[in-house]
């Protein structure tokens, strides 16, 4: 059991290293100065997905856990028959109500981000070609642009990508760190109580 919360802490910690390095990113496109692009930063979008598909894998394996211990206990089952609550209010009740609140705050943040930048950028993407910058929309080229417009659009690009990463990541890591150890405690609570109630 140790390892296994040790395990866990140390995928949580990297978690929380990938959301600090999406917050950075995030941040570094509203510098001039500092040329970015999601090209440059492709690594950060594989790395947001293997720590929220684990998170994921983590709470399935818990519903696995649960299903097997004395009493068949279902997943979510303490809360559904004393507050009525599904098995994912369940685990978003686990989480600090300033978390959740931040949470939906990113992803309104998020969204309206990338409708912005989609908007901005006409529906396309930077591109140059021969020493000729211009949109591109899918092949279809939409119009020319100046190299500074060219440096905007290419953070612009990193700066939807990262808000978004900003959001997973975010989920994954209180989802990990703060989500997966209460609800391993609510386990052991109701399987404990099922096993003294069936001696």
């Amino acid at each position: 059991m140790f390892l296994k919360r040790t395990i866990v802490i140390i995928i949580g910690i990297f978690s929380l290293a990938v959301f600090t390095l999406n917050v950075v990113s995030h941040a570094m496109t509203f510098m001039p100065s500092i040329p970015i692009s999601l090209y440059k930063e492709w690594p950060l979008t594989p790395l947001t997905l293997v720590v929220f598909f684990t998170m994921m894998f983590l709470f399935s394996a818990q519903a696995r856990r649960r299903a097997k211990k004395p009493g068949n206990c279902k997943l979510g089952e303490r809360f559904t028959s004393q507050e009525k609550q599904t098995d994912s209010q369940t685990m978003v009740a686990l989480v600090p109500l300033p978390l959740r609140v931040i949470c939906v705050a990113v992803f309104i943040y998020a969204f309206f981000t990338f409708m912005f930048i989609s908007f901005l950028t006409e529906g396309g993407v930077p591109a140059i070609e021969h020493g000729q910058y211009y949109l591109n929309s899918h092949g279809k080229k939409i119009r020319d642009i100046t190299k500074n417009e060219y440096e905007r659009f290419n953070a612009c690009e990193e700066r939807s990508s990262s808000a978004y990463g900003i959001m997973f990541s975010l989920i994954a890591t209180i989802g990990i760190l703060i989500v997966h150890p209460r609800f391993e405690k609510l386990i052991d609570q109701d399987c404990r109580v099922r096993r003294v109630q069936k001696q």
